[in-house]
């Protein structure tokens, strides 16, 4: 499968893993690709070719993720036949630390139920 890049390469992507904590509990969670480069706010791409020089500043960028506060869209997948039947998916984050209001994404209605 190809990805969206202009170079017949491999595109290098996050795999960011974290903790997703509110009020009702925590999840521990992985953030790939668009969603991990949205919280460390640096492209994969320029951080896999700047890495080579300076790596440290990587790690003062990853530190700026820590502790965010982040609205996330949390979709869910079931398959019935997996070993784990249902799987969650961080589709998108919103920054809730500026004076905006911050977009809340509708869940689809669910017809069925398990």
């Amino acid at each position: 499968k190809a990805c969206g890049c202009q170079f017949p390469v491999p595109c290098p992507m996050y795999k960011l893993p974290l903790t997703l904590t509110d009020n009702s509990g925590s999840l521990d969670a992985i953030a790939f690709a668009r969603v991990a480069e949205d919280l460390v706010e640096r492209h994969a791409d320029h951080v896999s070719m700047s890495m080579k020089i300076e790596a440290t500043d990587h790690v003062l960028t990853l530190d700026k993720a820590i502790g965010r506060e982040k609205l996330f869209y949390i979709g869910m997948n079931t398959d019935s036949s997996a070993k784990y039947p249902i799987n969650y998916v961080l589709k998108k984050s919103f920054s809730v630390n500026n004076t905006e209001s911050t977009p809340v994404p509708r869940a689809p209605k669910v017809s069925n139920f398990l």
